[in-house]
């Protein structure tokens, strides 16, 4: 009598435990997990082998960069997802690819005179930073375009395959450039490469014909794009502004308290993305697949699916800003020695905003697949607000060297921002969009 409760349990966790949804968060999840433990690895070295400084002007680059990339995508890696059929998938993939080529040479020349010139936040960077920022910006594009269409097949093997090969190579990059010296063109460089290889990685595992795609006449994908319209219309500036939104901190805080507090910030975000990247990557990825899988067949089971993954996501969430607010500066100090201190107070300020940034940034994609990004639009309009608002204030009123009480002013913005997000979401999902409507 006692083995039929013990064997009904286990049947119940095998069960749980073989559902294709959690078998993708953990083989995705996985794979970033490998990918972020490179950069956890590597990052007590790097912050011994570069200034504050060269993570400052690192992180100026990556921000700059995303937010090129988010203009240059148009919306089309949304699209991609919230596509019919495959047909029209493959069809916005090659939009994808052309138009961001055709786009990238204006913007070389506008990145160019931005950055002699010193405008978008670039002042501390010289005229050669081009060379990677160039190449980096279609990287991250065509990274976007790959990771949108193998979610959306489903095909999550090649997806983590490409995750962990950018984080490897990434890390082995960036150590070659600081053992010889290359100052913030070490970090920008080993981003580049593993971006590249990453990319390589996903196009082969996406086990489509490139050949018959990149032939594909204009007036085949182009009236795909035009029927999904929507998305570049009104995507395009949700993403420039999340990009802006997701950039901007760095941008300000080197603006306001110079590179040396600016570098502090730029490695504390880097290591707190790390687990929001794993996140958006297990569960944000492998969420969107299958939900708009169940959603686009039964909407009711599309809710209870969410509701039950947004229960889980908030829970983590909350569980991971204690365990920052406690513990984030004797981290730190720990992993990174005693000069990173400033950083360490850093991570347990930003507490709020990792709490509620880490499970809401994944469900967000529930507006792609129900054809709602205007509302991601208005969350980003509020988001950039704040942002404008408190540099604005800190600006007029000069509070000094002092970059804590603007980080903790930040973070508590960040958070309320994210916290505006959820009611939009619960909107979405109750009260989907379509195509047709558009």
């Amino acid at each position: 009598m006692t083995v039929e409760p013990q064997a009904t349990n286990r049947s119940f966790w095998r069960r749980w435990l073989d559902q294709p949804f959690i078998r993708s968060i953990g083989g995705v999840g996985g794979a970033a997990g490998l990918s972020q433990l490179a950069a956890i690895a590597v990052a007590p070295i790097l912050a011994r082998l570069y200034p504050a400084e060269a993570f400052g002007q690192f992180g100026v680059i990556v921000a700059y960069c995303n937010i090129a990339a988010a203009l240059l995508l148009f919306g089309l890696n949304d699209a991609i997802l919230a596509a019919d059929d495959e047909a029209a998938a493959n069809q916005l993939l090659t939009a994808g690819v052309k138009i961001s080529a055709v786009a990238l040479v204006p913007a070389a020349i506008v990145s160019a005179f931005a950055v002699n010139e010193g405008y978008f936040g670039l002042a501390p960077l010289p005229i050669a930073a081009l060379v990677v920022i160039v190449p980096l910006v279609f990287c991250l594009v065509l990274s976007s375009l790959l990771q949108a269409s193998l979610a959306r097949r489903l095909r999550f093997r090649p997806l983590a395959a490409g995750y962990i090969a950018m984080g490897w190579s990434r890390a082995a990059g960036q150590l070659a450039g600081g053992a010889l010296g290359a100052a913030y063109g070490g970090l920008a460089g080993g981003e580049l490469a593993g971006r590249a290889i990453a990319c390589r990685t996903m196009a082969k595992g996406l086990a489509a014909s490139w050949r018959d795609m990149l032939a594909m006449p204009r007036r085949e994908w182009g009236a795909t794009v035009r029927r999904y319209r929507h998305f570049p219309i009104q995507r395009t500036p949700s993403t420039l502004l999340s990009s802006i939104a997701v950039g901007m901190p760095v941008l300000m805080v080197t603006s306001l308290f110079g590179v040396g507090p600016g570098g502090q910030f730029s490695l504390m975000l880097t290591m707190l993305m790390g687990p929001v990247a794993i996140v958006q990557r297990a569960v944000g990825d492998t969420f969107v697949g299958h939900f708009g899988t169940r959603y686009r067949q039964d909407r009711g089971a599309g809710r209870r699916f969410a509701a039950g993954a947004s229960v889980f996501a908030l829970a983590g969430g909350a569980a991971a800003g204690a365990v920052l607010w406690l513990s984030g500066e004797w981290l730190f100090v720990l992993i990174f020695g005693p000069d990173w201190q400033v950083a360490g107070r850093m991570a347990a300020l930003c507490a709020p905003w990792i709490a509620l940034m880490l499970p809401v940034a994944a469900l967000s994609q529930i507006l792609i697949v129900t054809h709602r990004p205007g509302l991601k639009l208005l969350f980003d309009v509020a988001f950039v607000g704040g942002l404008a608002i408190l540099q604005f204030l800190y600006q007029a009123t000069a509070r000094g060297d002092d970059a804590l009480p603007f980080v903790r002013d930040l973070s508590l913005v960040c958070a309320a921002a994210y916290a505006f997000y959820i009611p939009l979401i619960a909107f979405a999902l109750w009260r989907p969009g379509s195509v047709a409507a558009r």
